[in-house]
């Protein structure tokens, strides 16, 4: 018997226990069940019937127990003499009763009230056969499910697998949703289905499989990365305000203070405060569109105080321990670093790059340095800059794929 049809029939078992007794309970003539299956279809069979109730049950106490064990009289005759290994559970509790004769009417009513009945049906068709027309009671395969429904489970899985460190829809929406009830990221379910879809999506390419094997196998520890969703707009009085450190600082860093969660950006408030008069502040490129990310949540050991082509040797060499195609990984932009430190800090009252920098591959147009951000405290965040042939103690990178 294959695991989907013992899996069927498990679930269809109560329902096919009330049918028999509703149809034939009192009646006097009982049909005798067994198993059958062919290439149409999996039934319960009434193959004969008998005036002894006690016989009929047992029938399908018989036919029950095959479909939980995959063994019974019907393929082990050794089964016929020997006492039937008892099964578990209340359902257990039931066929072992059943196959033992030692069920009554009464009994059975008790046992089947405390079942609860599975929602879908099964299609009783009566044959041709003398006394009271013996039943084939069909059950039928479950139904495919949709690919709506898979990549929800998907999603879900997901989100068990990584834990406090997934960030999808439900927590980027409470991140995002201010102390007066205003919500900054909003999903009508047609957008919802469009990013279960692109996580969906994302993890059958093949070096992203590669990744998440790793990690079920236990050769990759989930809790040194995050699975974040990113989104390209805030969306404030009916308006898509593109997510910008800006927009961050604007319309998110108030709601952190009234929190008491500390401020966003360090420095971002005052006067002479050089990133804000910044193109890297202003940055309407850097979420081009609603994507799914895996990033590491500190800087990749090795990377710290190492110059920005070493570090990017390291990143690659991180890339193919993990699984990653280090052709398909990059550093995160920097807007991706605030947004990805006040989702955890919102969400999960996490500090991301406490101590350190993640340099990013963005360079300011004014003067060619490298934009960094880090140092995560209750101070806020700060930005800094880095030559290519700079390094600091603290200057490190993540991996981002």
């Amino acid at each position: 018997m294959s695991e989907q049809t013992e899996k069927t029939l498990r679930e269809y078992a109560p329902l096919i226990l009330r049918t028999f007794h509703n149809e034939y309970g009192r009646s006097g003539a009982y049909p005798i069940f067994h198993l059958t299956q062919n290439a149409e279809a999996t039934a319960f069979v009434a193959g004969g019937n008998t005036s002894n109730w006690q016989e009929g049950m047992r029938s399908v106490g018989v036919a029950l127990y095959h479909s939980v064990r995959g063994v019974s009289e019907h393929t082990d005759p050794s089964y016929a003499i020997n006492p039937y290994p008892p099964l578990e559970g209340t359902l257990g509790e039931i066929i072992n009763e059943l196959v033992d004769d030692r069920v009554s009417i009464d009994t059975l009513d008790r046992l089947l009230a405390g079942l609860q009945r599975p929602q879908p049906s099964i299609t009783l068709i009566p044959t041709n056969l003398p006394s009271n027309g013996p039943l084939v009671i069909i059950v039928p395969d479950p139904p495919k499910p949709s690919a709506i429904e898979e990549q929800a489970r998907h999603y879900e899985s997901l989100r068990t697998l990584f834990g406090a460190n997934f960030c999808g829809i439900d927590g980027v929406t409470r991140a995002f949703t201010l102390n007066d009830g205003t919500t900054l990221a909003s999903y009508p379910d047609a957008y919802r289905v469009s990013i279960l879809k692109a996580l969906w999506d994302k993890c059958q390419e093949p070096d992203v499989a590669k990744f998440l094997s790793h990690i079920k196998e236990g050769k990759v520890s989930a809790s040194g990365w995050l699975l974040i969703l990113r989104i390209p707009f805030l969306k404030r009085a009916g308006k898509d305000i593109p997510l910008t450190m800006k927009a961050l600082q604007e319309h998110v860093a108030p709601d952190m203070i009234a929190h008491s969660q500390g401020k966003l950006f360090c420095s971002a408030a005052d006067s002479n405060c050089w990133y804000t008069n910044n193109e890297v502040f202003y940055d309407t490129e850097s979420i081009p569109s609603c994507h799914w990310q895996f990033v590491t949540k500190a800087c990749v050991e090795g990377t710290k105080g190492k110059k920005h082509g070493q570090q990017t040797t390291v990143l690659n060499k991180c890339a193919k321990t993990v699984g990653f195609d280090p052709t398909l990984v990059r550093r995160r932009r920097p807007v991706e670093i605030p947004y990805d430190h006040a989702i955890m800090l919102r969400e999960h009252n996490v500090r991301l790059l406490e101590g350190e920098w993640d340099c990013t591959d963005t360079m300011r147009a004014s003067d060619g340095l490298f934009v960094s951000v880090g140092y995560g405290d209750a101070y806020g965040l700060d930005v800094s800059r880095l030559s290519a042939g700079g390094s600091g103690g603290g200057q490190g990178a993540c991996l981002s794929r």
